[in-house]
């Protein structure tokens, strides 16, 4: 899990959740998803056995797995 403290820690720019939000655009050129604690992204994570973000994390995981 990667909290948003880590993020806002190592982005140093004024909206560092910027960097997040434009990764999860395009995750198919780099093979992987990146997926919070919204939408049905928990319950989708849960079902491919990984652990559900809580609320401020994310979670990255191969686009196939």
């Amino acid at each position: 899990m990667i909290p948003c403290v880590a993020v806002e820690t190592v982005a140093k720019q004024k909206d560092p959740m910027k960097r997040v939000r434009d990764a999860r655009r395009d995750p198919a050129s780099e093979n992987i998803l990146i997926l919070g604690d919204q939408g049905g992204d928990p319950e989708f994570v849960g079902s491919r056995g990984y652990p559900s973000p809580k609320k401020g994390e994310f979670l990255s995981i191969p686009a196939e797995d």
